[in-house]
């Protein structure tokens, strides 16, 4: 079976009705106004009632800016269930002040469309594997996400450089020369470009900057990916990147992302 599965109508149900009675939480991807870039906020599945999902009123990680999110909103919605991760995409139809769940369960809710098309994609894309022994994959990234590539040379955008060290399909690390965390804040977004080898094409990717470790000489840094499967070339470089993590896999042991 592929790891990335497009499921059919059954499926879809029975995986959301799944999750609902597990009140799964889930991860709500939403593009700002205006903006090139994604950013995750965290829910919890919480009801399914006449064609519509509820789910907490999705918040963002400590320290971030939250987000209001309005009704048309488009959004997307991911959620692990058994050995999958469950990815859609949906429409926000508005805030439910004092809903009441059939239970007797009441607050605040958001109520979503429920989705007409779910992906499914391998959990095991999601553990970390090292580069194999032999294998250069190089990664370029710059600030304010992949749209916003600089053109040619610029001292005030700037594109840094490294060699990516493991890779998931939820993220990456790179090793970098140490100046660079003197630049990048936790939390910053980025654009990234990838390439896993001489002659091919490369794959690009908005990402979180979540982590760093200072060598003295050098540094790892760490990237979460964000918003890939919400669009369709998104999708084709997710794919990419999951067919990768297959072939590493084979060669080294995946570990927990």
């Amino acid at each position: 079976m592929t790891a990335f599965q497009e499921l059919h109508d059954q499926q879809i149900d029975e995986a959301i009705r799944t999750a609902v009675d597990k009140s799964i939480p889930v991860t709500v991807t939403v593009q700002p106004d205006g903006s090139d870039t994604w950013i995750n906020l965290h829910s919890r599945l919480i009801a399914l009632q006449d064609q519509q999902l509820f789910i907490e009123p999705p918040t963002a990680e400590q320290g971030e800016p939250t987000r209001e999110l309005a009704p048309c909103d488009r959004i997307g919605v991911s959620f692990k269930l058994k050995h999958h991760k469950h990815v859609f995409n949906t429409v926000v139809l508005g805030a439910s002040r004092g809903w009441r769940s059939g239970e007797g369960a009441s607050g605040d809710a958001l109520a979503i469309s429920t989705p007409t098309r779910m992906q499914r994609l391998q959990r095991r894309a999601f553990q970390r594997v090292d580069v194999p022994p032999g294998k250069i994959v190089r990664g370029s990234f710059w600030l304010g996400g992949r749209k916003s590539e600089p053109k040619g040379t610029d001292v005030a955008c700037p594109i840094w450089s490294g060699r990516v060290t493991n890779i998931s399909a939820g993220g990456l690390q790179m090793q970098v020369d140490p100046q660079v965390t003197h630049v990048l804040d936790v939390g910053d977004v980025v654009g990234l470009r990838i390439v896993f080898g001489a002659g091919e094409a490369a794959v690009y990717a908005d990402a979180q900057f979540r982590h760093y470790d200072d060598f003295g000489d050098r540094a790892v840094i760490g990237f979460q990916l964000v918003g890939l499967a919400e669009t369709p070339e998104g999708q084709h470089a997710l794919r990419i990147i999951m067919d990768r993590v297959q072939q590493y896999g084979r060669i080294n042991p995946p570990r927990e992302a």
